[in-house]
């Protein structure tokens, strides 16, 4: 496992925020999310490793 402590400080800090739940107009509302993190350096190469329903649309 590489270790980036604070990248992984970053991504819980944009989980927590995402998987606070939020106010809608007829009352609350929850989402779900996950982040993967992984050492790339092209976009070419992000799409690979990531989960391949999640960047059908990305540009190069």
């Amino acid at each position: 496992m590489i270790d980036y402590p604070k990248v992984r400080i970053l991504a819980q800090a944009v989980l927590d925020a995402a998987l606070t739940p939020f106010d809608v107009d007829n009352g609350h509302a929850r989402i779900g999310a996950s982040i993967g993190i992984a050492p790339v350096h092209k976009a070419r190469q992000l799409r690979r490793r990531a989960d391949p329903g999640g960047w059908r649309d990305v540009p190069d």
